[in-house]
């Protein structure tokens, strides 16, 4: 009954809350249950549109939604994913379970973490958030708690008469000068929160400390990214600000609160697993600096290198009373009432959270009454019997023990291997000590037992009496402590070994070993307990694994066989300066390139044999050339071209355009538009012999230079076949007022997954501003229907598959006025049949890149000697293409001077990439991660992107710790998907990446081959992002390095710039605006309209149709019927 009226009297109260706070300012949307005032658009603060719609994704698809889910825990594989998502991140308010009753104010919700907790607690809670779309991941995550309301609004907007018992500002306090006007934005903000406090209220307090010791370790401030910022004092008005106890404590007197009691969480308040309150802190029987050493780190904010070992500096910080003030973070309760808040006599809590649910637990370190220090434990979640059989180890649920004073025998190790100069001889000694106490734990325990081998087994209950668990008092008495776990069967010496330094390894910053050498966990494991008398067997070291992953995977809740294979193959964490890290890889790279020189001398030396191979073609191409003129020879000299004199003179009579017809002895002189029509008149009417008819048809048909190519499949004529009724059909279908363009390309372009697509998506774009109408050939038949749609609402015609291409130039080719053939292999294959049948077109090749340049890079990086014919492949193509095209496109001034060096007498222009202009929205200080963008099937973006991760990126973690990469492409091969971790995030194809462009802070193209212009580069700058890249990253736009982007080759120089430009505001901004200046006066749409029309005049219309027009008069009886229309030609 007392049950059913409490809820009554629960439910009364949100309805009171409601009524008074939310309906006479706020409307609730129906569909999303979120308040908010009419037309509120929200406070620009976010995570990023790609990691929160992450968020929000795994939210609604989630079925446990509970503060400890498991099933939301897989989905942390990143800082912001963490953070928002992780278990541990209520730990910070569990110390005040007991106060979170009543009506509770949460300020600042984020995505639900700590909202989820409030709700949970059974108070009626009202989540404030500034953001509508983290309001709707926070309601969301309390979707199934009716007690908590969720109201989107700003801090300083909202004003209510309704009082609360509980208020929190968890990571909120810090961001007051971007959210509150005033002189003094903090102040203005806490005397805000009290004026909404019952007189007996709480307020709930958790933000970093200014002068952490972890900042002045070295580790960048945690908002805005550099070291020593805070503790300098160099924020600035408009940027997020922390302060020290002292000004804190001030602030919350100045403020109207008489009371402010300071705990301190450790590693810090955003994912505390240890929390200790001033009496903890202060405690000369209390250990509580084991509990801050032993945190460190689990910080996953923390760089790998520190400026000295926290490890060690944590219990002298505390011998000196300084804990509390060096804090990393603070967490604060705070009340208008002079009042005891926290309970005397707690002295600390510790969490367990990090395994699956019905594990996790509370540790509370309590004074007694009697002047004891007694340990309570608490489950978090209700257990049920777990009825399993199959159980490994099972978990012993303790609810009290006394506590141990003395010191942690870890902390001996710890004092080893954090040391330059420690050796695994110190190792070895450690650890026989340590077996030595566990014989003397098992004599406690009434076993007898010898000296200890490694295959010894001792009772399941030592399972968990591993350093990390064992105290040795004043007088080196050994004491077990915190025994949760319990093996089944007997336990080897072997596996407590190996588990001790599995685990172990991963809590400590080791200095740097005597020899200089560095070790993977598993190569240290083997010698540290191969320098104590305990080498295991390979097939023991194999074994003791596999036990533990299935253990792990119990206690965690996750698979871990895996996780641990990874963990074993990981290097030590180490302090040691990257410059000596260096040294030890310099002999190998040394090495690598003495068989690169030795692989180049080989291909140079096979280049030779290829020149001479070439000097015999040439040699036989005279020869041709030779036999050409004679026949030639024979047509001057045949009775058919003397009977052909008087037309010849008539045209040189009537025809200004004579001068046109220069004899000359080889096929050029088929660029005679004369001498062509000629030709087509007289064709079936001379009697010429027919290899010399045959001849002329070639020659007629063929583009000079075309025939020189031995091709079975090139100009290849159909003997029983007229072409003429042809020419007099296409002569027909020449319109000059409808102008038509036939556009050929390997697939319907995609603009949103390559470069090259938008470049050709911009082509077609401006061809129809420009009035032409234009069929789109994709030789692909894979339909896109999506990407279909855009062409065809631009009234594109599209044709799939050379098949449907072949037919339609047979029936209608006639009609074209120009025919743009992109990339190598589309031109080579379709040009024989543009030529036979788009008479009067200006045929245009765009090269798109110089393909056979790029792979010359690849080579000479990857000195890969297949590659060389696939060079020499793609050069004959690329030049047979260039020599038969009457104008080719380079897309920048390099590969047109390339190309003009190759071919002296080709047309060519410079049509470069084409971009739209976005100008940047999210100031700097909001935007956080690295961003690259390139679709995987071109081969280097996937060598760009695996060299930054593996060679580049580890230097930035070095300075920038919480830093993620972020790689976005199609057809992202399973190398790259390989390189997730916790700070690079390989996305795949992203439909919208406008939102990452918005929220990254810098982009990287560290491209180390490749051709051209680097489409990814300017769609950066086309948003303002400023751009880290290499000199082949930063090629073809010219851009100058500082001026318009950085450039560098080198590994270390390259992520020196990255870090200098992550953390530059002034440097950003500059490369920024200069970029978008450049980008816009030469590549924007505008740029690429003038250089179009060039390209694309309408001029050419006219004397195209001249020729059209007397073509279809001056050819005899010609037949224009379907049936000869569609005659094949080559």
């Amino acid at each position: 009954m007392s049950e059913t009226k409490n809820a009554l009297i629960s439910s009364s109260k949100r309805t009171l809350m409601k009524n008074e706070i939310l309906t006479s300012v706020y409307i609730a949307d129906a569909k999303s249950g979120i308040w908010s005032r009419p037309g509120y658009i929200g406070i620009a603060y976010s995570d990023g549109d790609e990691v929160e719609d992450r968020i929000a994704e795994a939210i609604d698809r989630a079925t446990d939604i509970t503060v400890l889910s498991a099933e939301l825990r897989q989905h942390c594989i990143d800082w912001p994913s963490l953070y928002h998502l992780s278990g541990t991140r209520a730990n910070i308010l569990r110390p005040f379970d007991a106060s979170l009753k009543g009506d509770i104010l949460e300020i600042g919700s984020g995505c639900g973490a700590i909202t989820r907790y409030l709700g949970e607690s059974g108070a009626n809670v009202l989540a404030l958030a500034g953001s509508p779309r983290r309001a709707t991941i926070t309601r969301s995550r309390t979707r199934d708690l009716e007690n908590v309301t969720v109201l989107a609004e700003k801090l300083d907007q909202f004003q209510s008469d309704y009082r609360f018992d509980v208020i929190t500002l968890i990571g909120v306090l810090e961001y007051a000068n971007l959210f509150t006007a005033s002189e003094n934005p903090a102040l203005a903000m806490l005397r805000h929160v009290r004026s909404l406090l019952k007189p007996e209220g709480k307020l709930i307090i958790a933000i970093e400390n200014q002068l952490g010791l972890k900042y002045f370790a070295g580790a960048p401030e945690d908002h805005l990214g550099q070291p020593m910022y805070g503790i300098e004092g160099r924020y600035a008005a408009d940027q997020p600000q922390t302060f020290g106890r002292a000004v804190l404590a001030g602030l919350l007197e100045k403020a109207g609160f008489a009371v402010a009691e300071f705990l301190a969480p450790f590693p810090d308040y955003k994912l505390p697993v240890s929390i200790l309150t001033t009496e903890g802190l202060s405690s000369q029987r209390f250990d509580g600096a084991a509990l801050a050493w032993q945190s460190v780190r689990r910080d996953p904010q923390l760089p790998s290198s520190t400026n000295f070992s926290l490890e060690l500096t944590w219990p002298e910080i505390f011998k000196n009373g300084l804990a509390l003030d060096m804090a990393n973070s603070f967490l604060i309760v705070a009340s208008t009432l002079q009042q005891q808040i926290v309970k005397s006599g707690i002295l600390g809590y510790h969490y367990s959270t990090d395994r699956a649910p019905q594990y996790c637990k509370e540790t509370i370190f309590e004074q007694t009454a009697e002047n004891m220090i007694a340990v309570n434990y608490h489950n978090l979640i209700d257990r049920e019997q777990d009825d399993r059989t199959n159980q490994i180890i099972s978990f012993t649920g303790v609810e009290k023990a006394p506590y141990v004073e003395g010191k942690s025998l870890w902390f001996e190790f710890v004092k080893i291997v954090t040391c330059d100069g420690w050796s695994f001889g110190e190792v070895g000694l450690f650890i026989q000590r340590y077996v030595n106490l566990l014989a003397v734990i098992a004599s406690q325990k009434g076993y007898s037992i010898g000296k200890l081998q490694l295959a010894d087994k001792l009772p399941g209950d030592f399972f968990d009496m591993t350093p990390q668990n064992i105290i040795v008092n004043h007088v080196g008495q050994p004491h077990a402590i915190d025994p949760e776990w319990v093996l089944a069967d007997e336990v080897e010496v072997g596996l407590l070994l190996f588990r001790s330094l599995l685990w172990g390894t991963g809590s400590v910053c080791f200095g740097k070993h005597s020899t200089g050498d560095l070790f993977s966990r598993q190569t240290f494991i083997k010698l540290a307990l191969a320098a104590a008398g305990y080498a295991p067997t390979g097939d023991a070291f194999v074994r003791f694994a596999e036990l533990e992953s299935v253990i792990q995977q119990q206690v965690t809740g996750r698979s871990s066989r895996e996780f641990l294979i990874r963990w074993l193959e990981q290097p030590l964490l180490t302090s040691i300066p990257k410059n000596d890290e260096q040294l030890a890889s310099l002999s190998q790279l040394i090495a690598k390139h003495d068989e690169q020189l030795t692989s180049l001398s080989q291909l140079i030396a096979k280049r030779d044999g290829q020149i001479a191979s070439l000097s015999q073609l040439i040699a036989k191409r005279d020869g041709q050339i030779a036999e050409l003129q004679q026949e030639i020879a024979e047509i001057y000299e045949s009775t058919s071209w003397r009977m052909t004199g008087p037309i010849r003179e008539i045209k040189s009579a009537l025809m200004p355009l004579s001068k046109n017809l220069t004899p000359v002895k080889s096929a050029r002189f088929t660029r005679s538009l004369w001498f062509n029509k000629l030709l087509r008149q007289t064709y079936k009417s001379l009697p010429l012999p027919w290899h010399i008819k045959k001849r002329l048809k070639e020659i007629y048909l063929s583009r000079p230079g075309a025939w020189k190519v031995n091709h079975k499949d090139v100009f290849q004529l159909d003997k029983n076949r007229d072409a003429l009724p042809l020419v007099a059909a296409s002569a027909k279908q020449f319109d000059p007022t409808d102008p038509w363009v036939l556009v050929i390309d390997l697939r319907i372009p995609t603009p949103d997954r390559d470069s090259g697509s938008v470049r050709m998506y911009a082509i077609l774009r401006l061809l129809v501003e420009m009035g032409f109408r234009i069929t789109f050939v994709s030789d692909s038949e894979e339909q896109l229907p999506d990407y279909r749609e855009a062409l065809e609402k631009q009234g594109i015609d599209i044709l799939y598959g050379s098949g449907a291409a072949h037919s339609h130039l047979a029936t209608v080719g006639g009609r074209y006025h120009f025919v743009l053939l992109s990339r190598p292999e589309i031109a080579f294959q379709y040009l024989p049949y543009v030529r036979a049948y788009a008479l009067y077109s200006k045929l245009i090749y765009d090269t798109v890149d110089l393909h056979w340049v790029r792979f010359e890079r690849e080579m000479l990086i990857s000195g890969d000697r297949a590659l060389v014919d696939v060079i020499a492949s793609f050069r004959r193509i690329e030049l047979f293409n260039c020599a038969c095209a009457d104008l080719v496109l380079a897309i920048t001034d390099d590969e047109k001077d390339h190309l003009l060096a190759e071919q002296p007498d080709a047309k060519v222009t410079v049509l470069p990439n084409i971009h739209e202009i976005f100008f940047p929205k999210a100031p700097f200080a909001q935007r956080r991660g690295i961003l690259f963008i390139g679709g995987f099937w071109h081969k280097p973006n996937e060598d760009a992107v695996i060299f930054f991760v593996k060679n580049i990126f580890p230097r930035i973690k070095e300075k920038i710790p919480d830093v993620v990469f972020y790689i976005i492409g199609s057809n992202m091969p399973p190398s790259v998907e390989s390189l997730r971790s916790a700070n690079v995030a390989p996305l795949g194809f992203v439909p919208d990446i406008a939102p990452y462009f918005e929220s990254c802070r810098i982009f990287v193209a560290p491209l180390r081959f490749g051709a051209g212009m680097k489409g990814k580069v300017g769609h950066s700058i086309s948003y303002g992002l400023p751009i880290v890249a290499t000199r082949i990253g930063a090629e073809g736009m010219g851009l100058q390095h500082e001026k318009h982007l950085l450039i560098a080759d080198d590994p270390d120089d390259f992520a020196g710039l990255a870090v200098r430009l992550y953390n530059d505001e002034a440097l950003w901004r500059r490369l920024s605006t200069a970029a978008l200046t450049h980008l816009d006066t030469n590549y924007s749409l505008a740029a690429a309209r003038k250089r179009m029309i060039e390209i694309f005049p309408k001029t050419r219309n006219e004397l195209n149709r001249d020729e059209s027009r007397d073509d279809s008069t001056m050819i005899p009886r010609c037949s224009t019927s379907s049936t000869a229309a569609r005659a094949p030609y080559v």
